[in-house]
This record gives C-alpha cells, structure tokens and sequence, in this order.
C-alpha cells in the first residue's frame, strides 16, 4: 500500500512501513512541506496496527543532506528558531514511536539528515553513506545535546566543532551505527533486522525502546527502577506468554 506525498514516499506492506525521502534533485534536502510529510508519515505507520517495524531511507544519492539553505539564507533569529523547532519534534516523535524504527542511510546524512537518522533506534549504513553536523561551517551548531549521550563528550565535540564529513566506516567505529553494508545491499539489510524484530513481542520492544531512551532523560537509579516496572508490565500479557511458551516448545512466536 502506498499514500501519496510530494516529497517522500511511504510504502506498507507485510508488516513494514517504508518512509523514503523523495526530493532526489535536491539530495533530499529539507523544506517545510517534507518536514510535514515526514511527520505525517510517522503519524500514519506508528498509528497502524498491521505495521510492526518503520524503515527510513532516501531516495537518490542521500539519505537527506540537511536543510535546503535556500529557505534558511536571510532568516533572523525568530524566524531561524520556528523553522528549526522541527529538529526538535520530530526527534521526539521518532523516539517516542511505540515501533522500532531503522535509518537506512544511502550517501549524505548531513545537518538535519544526521538529527533524522540518529534518532532512528537501529542504524544500517551503506559503505558510500556520510554523516556530518556541518552547521558549525555556516555559523551555528547542531548535535551539541544528543551526541554526547550517543558517543560521549570528547568524540561529540570533534563531530560538533569540526564540522567534518565522517564515512561510514569511521561512524560505526564510533558507535554511531550498527551495520556497514555495500550499497547495493542496503534495503536488503533493513528488511533482514526488520524480520527479526517482526519476532519479538510488539509490547516489549516498545518497553525496551521507552527504557533505553529515557536514560538520556533521568539518573542511572532512576532508569533502572523505570526497567523494572514496565518489565513488569511485559508479564502476563498475552504476547510474553507466547514468547515465553515458544521459547519452551523451541518454536518460533506467533503474534
């Protein structure tokens, strides 16, 4: 099934909701228009009962490599915070999705296109893919609050400062991704973790991501009690019986 857009792309069908930048001339830049539809999309697939895992990509030569500056150049500082409010929600909402979300990130993940792909939960890179928080080259910054939670203080700083261009070679031995895939391989991948995600129950891979990310919000102490009672929360339910008995029986679930 797909629904129409302008500037992206979305796809469902067994179990999986494709979100793909579609501004290809543009190597996908962001305007406001794809910056709606993207949240939109999101909106859709987190809201459908028959999708279980989202994967995010591009189409072309990016992923998305950043904001058009067209629509930046000449902004003041009001006019500049409104427009990039959206990094900030639509980090939210991607984190706060109750389905786990891939970045499949083909060429330049740039500026907002790095804020979209590291707020996915699981990341495959193509070989060829690049990351950068390069608005330090254009006279303000991006990356400063999350990355540090991501890889630390020092390897933020030089991503953040130096504003330079890090394959995906360099981004995995930074932690930054999972995967590095040639290109030709890269949807082929994301399905692949997607299928195995489809097997685990919806209800604690949801558990599992609200745990992980709100450890970048409260104390070590805190998020460990948090664990322990939506782990509480898993058990009993239907899908953890059907896990657990699978387990027993050394079959696969069926959810």
């Amino acid at each position: 099934m797909m629904s129409e857009f302008t500037y992206i792309k979305l796809e469902r069908g067994e179990g999986i909701a494709k979100i793909l930048f579609n501004r290809p001339e543009k190597l996908n830049a962001l305007n406001p228009e794809m910056q709606n539809e993207i949240g939109e999309a999101l909106k859709i697939a987190d809201s459908d009962p028959e999708i279980r895992v989202i994967i995010m990509s591009g189409i072309g030569r990016a992923f998305i490599a950043g904001a058009d500056i067209s629509i930046m150049a000449g902004q003041n500082s009001f006019q500049y915070r409104e427009y990039a409010k959206w990094y900030h929600e639509i980090r939210q909402q991607m984190l706060g999705s109750s389905k786990p979300i891939i970045g499949a990130v083909n060429g330049y993940a740039f500026g907002g296109g790095a804020v979209v792909a590291f707020s996915t939960d699981l990341i495959v890179a193509a070989q060829g893919a690049k990351f950068g928080q390069q608005e330090i080259n254009v006279g303000h910054i991006k990356g400063a609050s999350y990355l540090p939670r991501i890889v630390g203080r020092f390897r933020a700083a030089q991503i953040v400062m130096l504003g330079e261009a890090i394959t995906a070679q360099e981004a995995y031995a930074m932690g930054l991704v999972n995967w590095v895939v040639p290109d030709e391989e890269l949807m082929d991948k994301a399905v692949e973790i997607a299928g195995k995600l489809m097997k685990k129950s919806p209800k604690a891979l949801m558990m599992a991501k609200q745990v992980l990310n709100i450890q970048n919000e409260t104390s070590e102490s805190a998020a460990d009690y948090y664990e322990l009672e939506v782990n509480s929360l898993c058990f009993g339910t239907p899908e953890q019986v059907e896990s657990m008995k699978a387990f027993v029986e050394k079959r696969p679930p069926r959810f």
